[in-house]
């Protein structure tokens, strides 16, 4: 098996882990971690994104609950050079928090990305120093940066297609370019491009000329903002989140009556 496939079954195992041991000290009843990788459905499933971003969502019984996406902006505001953009569109570069210690991608995204006439804000997490990559006009690089924000003035993100903020791009109509590390963020990418509101590009493809060319194509096309939009009113529009809270209440109750 090659490293890819290794990384891929690594993140599977720690999430399945990191929500076994959580449902343990809450006192849930709990499966095996086999059955929790491979026999995910339970009497409820609470789902957060909309059914329009969900693949075969027809498929998806009344077991599950489409809460949509968290776009809450009650976040922190990290210090911030906002005199440096102004009013101007952005690009945002974000490649994760956790596969985010190789300086290249970044790199690669630089210099794919510093030449256009818009400002590029790179988000770079914990653990990567601001020095470990090239100081240009044309960019601001933090480990943090006011996301939401930013994306409202933003005309591209640029990511490694984890859902998270992939969600808060897109529910803010921008059109998003993924090159994803692992096997989940690589299915989030593939249905934004399924969906035309970005471009997916597989991080061993990842080039200068292919970030560059992929960028100009993205900004240039109308579409692919509309169809953000589109996608991003779904976000917007999914309001499952009381029912889930009910739902979850409901089957607590249940669970604990004699």
């Amino acid at each position: 098996m090659g490293h890819g496939g290794v990384t891929d079954i690594s993140a599977q195992l720690w999430y399945a882990a990191r929500t076994l041991l959580t449902a343990r000290r809450l006192g849930l009843q709990t499966r095996s971690i086999l059955d929790e990788l491979f026999l995910g459905s339970q009497a409820l499933n609470v789902v957060f994104t909309s059914r329009a971003f969900q693949p075969f969502s027809e498929r998806f019984g009344s077991t599950f609950v489409f809460a949509g996406p968290s776009l809450d902006e009650r976040e922190p505001e990290p210090d911030f050079p906002w005199d440096l953009i102004g009013s101007k569109e952005v690009i945002l570069v974000t490649l994760g928090t956790i596969f985010n210690l190789d300086p290249h991608p970044y790199r690669l995204c630089l210099e794919a990305l510093a030449n256009t006439n818009r400002p590029v804000v790179v988000s770079t997490g914990h653990g990567l120093p601001e020095n470990a990559l090239p100081c240009l006009p044309n960019v601001i690089v933090r480990p943090f940066v006011p996301q939401m924000r930013l994306l409202r003035q933003a005309s591209l993100f640029v990511c490694h297609g984890g859902i998270g903020g992939l969600s808060r791009a897109i529910g803010c109509g921008v059109p998003v370019i993924t090159s994803p590390v692992i096997r989940e963020q690589a299915l989030v990418g593939a249905r934004v491009e399924e969906l035309g509101a970005g471009v997916l590009i597989p991080r061993r493809k990842l080039t200068v000329t292919g970030l560059r060319d992929a960028a100009n194509r993205v900004m240039g096309d109308r579409a692919f903002s509309e169809n953000a939009e589109n996608v991003g009113e779904s976000f917007v529009s999914t309001d499952g989140m009381d029912e889930a809270v009910e739902r979850i209440f409901a089957l607590t109750r249940l669970q604990s009556s004699p």
